[in-house]
């Protein structure tokens, strides 16, 4: 069985608090901020503020995808979401078999939010060397988690 997974983004003015991860069958919401999505001047500047926020997220989600495109069998990866302050929530998916991946959400506090680009973070996978588990890991389809992802990017991009 595949866990649902949804984001969603609601602009509350503030760029606190207003954009959400849940995996129900990790018993997972994550209510993060898209601060530090805002603050990046340069990134879509002729475009209202809400439809740039969503655009962000979904260069994040596209980041992901290419990251898990890559991963072969044994291999990990960390997809960011939350960025802190202080820390970096993300999920940690490894490549257990030729169809699946396990996934686990923690945390970072190594890789803070300010020190990551949200649109492209690169080598973040090289930089978690602390991650810290916050859920127990489950066992996924790997086509079918890339499709959910590959979903919300779609929608976010209208």
């Amino acid at each position: 069985m595949c866990p649902e997974i949804l984001i969603s983004y609601s602009d509350n003015g503030t760029g606190h608090e207003d954009l959400i991860l849940e995996i129900n069958q990790l018993n997972l919401r994550v209510v993060a901020d898209t601060y530090y999505f805002r603050i990046i001047n340069d990134f879509e500047p002729n475009t209202d503020d809400d439809s740039r926020i969503k655009h962000a997220v979904a260069a994040l989600l596209g980041y992901w995808m290419k990251k898990l495109a890559a991963l072969n069998f044994s291999e990990y990866c960390y997809l960011p979401f939350d960025f802190s302050d202080q820390y970096t929530g993300c999920m940690k998916v490894v490549n257990v078999q030729k169809n699946a991946f396990r996934i686990s959400y923690g945390y970072s506090l190594l890789v803070e939010g300010w020190n990551v680009d949200p649109l492209d973070p690169d080598d973040y996978t090289e930089r978690v060397a602390d991650f810290q588990a916050t859920t127990e890991e489950i066992d996924i389809q790997s086509n079918a988690f890339v499709g959910m992802i590959t979903t919300i990017y779609e929608q976010l991009i209208c």
